[in-house]
């Protein structure tokens, strides 16, 4: 799910620009046949943080409130299908950079798929092929 969201300084609430975005969205709500909208309106010092997601009647996202004993973490998925918990991309993305240097031999090719160049040798060799598959 894509959070969009925009900061409103005092200047711009001033001039109104939180409440134009706010009225934005609940036309989009009332006029698309397509999607609706879903959003939060925050608070923090003078600023106001406008949240938006865009639900389309087919899959439907949610805001949803999270007590003080939960987290939001991510699925981190790992060349060899296995997953991690991470709190952000950033942190799955040095893990795996730890988990490339205990892992040699992983590769990702044209189309983002991972494999093993070490491990795809091994079986060739083993099943006496050629680099094409050919006996």
């Amino acid at each position: 799910m894509e959070t969009n969201s925009m900061t409103f300084s005092v200047s711009d609430q001033e001039k109104g620009l939180h409440l134009e975005l706010i009225n934005f969205l609940l036309r989009v709500n009332r006029e698309s046949e397509d999607h609706s909208v879903e959003f939060l309106v925050k608070q923090e010092d003078e600023f106001v943080i406008i949240e938006w997601i865009v639900n389309y009647h087919d899959y439907e996202n949610h805001f949803q409130a999270i007590g003080d004993d939960e987290c939001v973490m991510i699925e981190y998925r790992f060349p060899d299908n296995h997953f991690e918990y991470v709190f952000s991309e950033e942190e799955g993305k040095e893990l795996l950079d730890e988990w490339l240097k205990e892992n040699p031999g992983w590769e990702k090719g044209p189309y983002g798929a991972w494999y093993n160049k070490i491990e795809n040798e091994r079986l060739r060799k083993e099943f006496g092929l050629d680099k094409e598959g050919n006996e």
